[in-house]
């Protein structure tokens, strides 16, 4: 049986959360749209976290990216808020708190190969 891979753990979790607060939503066709639309965003941002991990990353202005990303996301769930669309504000919150489940998957990831 092949292994999941981690990104792929990942996705079907964040598509889990976000079409269920779409589908609980008043609007549950916008909102699953919406939902899809930041699904695919997701899958973007983790893409760029990985590039931002590798070695090849140690470049001078690669890592100046997560503010603007962080700042991005701030800018959405105002936007998102104000029209109601709540299923693309738990993607914002999703898409801030990613960089930290990374960091915290790469601590593990790393601690158990080294033993």
């Amino acid at each position: 049986m092949r292994k999941i891979k981690t990104w792929q753990l990942e996705c079907l979790c964040v598509a889990v959360v976000l079409f269920a607060v779409a589908l609980g939503s008043e609007h549950p066709t916008r909102e699953a749209l919406c939902a899809l639309a930041v699904l695919l965003e997701f899958g973007e941002a983790t893409v760029v976290d990985r590039v931002l991990e590798s070695p090849n990353a140690r470049r001078p202005g690669v890592g100046k990216l997560l503010p603007y990303l962080v700042i991005r996301e701030c800018v959405w769930i105002v936007y998102f808020l104000l029209v109601g669309s709540h299923s693309a504000i738990v993607g914002c919150v999703i898409f801030i708190l990613y960089p930290a489940w990374r960091a915290f998957h790469r601590r593990v990831r790393d601690s158990k190969e080294a033993k």
